[in-house]
């Protein structure tokens, strides 16, 4: 699953729930993961699953050069700066 974030849920403070509400709910429903992706900051989230629950976020971004991927899709590297620049 993967939320971007907008200058709208800024405004209305939903992000704030998209890491708790929608966090918890895809918990509940199985989903191995869980990006908020934050275009204003270049900043990816990444929630991964650890048995029933997610992990700890991990925070990657444009700045420090990261790139991310996942186990779901072997191989898959994205470099952030990359698609933060489109």
């Amino acid at each position: 699953m993967c939320r971007i974030s907008s200058s709208r849920s800024r405004r209305q403070g939903t992000g704030k729930r998209d890491a708790t509400i929608k966090r918890r709910l895809y918990e509940r429903t199985g989903v191995a993961e869980y990006w908020i992706v934050d275009p204003v900051t270049d900043v990816v989230g990444i929630y991964r699953r650890d048995g029933d629950a997610f992990a700890s976020v991990v925070e990657f971004s444009s700045e420090a050069g990261d790139s991310i991927g996942t186990a779901l899709l072997p191989g898959l590297e994205l470099p952030l700066a990359r698609i933060f620049a489109l």
